[in-house]
């Protein structure tokens, strides 16, 4: 199980690493107007989440196949209105960086969420139990 967090923090610190890189030359090649300066933070945001949630879904597949899917289940519930907690409150405090912010979330969102779950796919083996 250590190994497998280990390899998933080296493969999604590359890959938030890979991203930030990427805005990093956005930034200098698009106006200014089109990015969000809660940017950098976003990329930390979901960064930490998805190692948490990772890491507990990995210790949930070692148990029951039925208590990986409820942890599933749960854990994919509160970072869905974790998200929704965190874009309403900012859209609704900044409303000058509403659309960038709300662009670069969803934008996060998804590949982060792909990252995750393919990651989980790779990882789990609930079908033995």
């Amino acid at each position: 199980m250590q190994s497998q967090l280990l390899q998933f923090l080296k493969k999604i610190t590359f890959f938030t690493l890979i991203i930030g890189l990427i805005v990093v030359v956005a930034r200098f090649s698009i106006p200014q107007t089109y990015f969000s300066p809660a940017l950098p933070f976003l990329l930390l945001f979901f960064y930490a989440i998805n190692i948490i949630v990772f890491n507990i879904l990995i210790k949930a597949s070692k148990k029951r196949a039925n208590s990986f899917i409820n942890q599933f289940m749960v854990s994919s519930f509160l970072k869905l209105l974790l998200y929704v907690i965190v874009l309403s409150l900012y859209v609704f405090l900044n409303k000058k960086d509403a659309i960038p912010f709300a662009i670069s979330f969803l934008l996060l969102y998804i590949l982060f969420t792909v990252f995750e779950v393919t990651s989980l796919l790779k990882n789990t083996d609930t079908t033995n139990n």
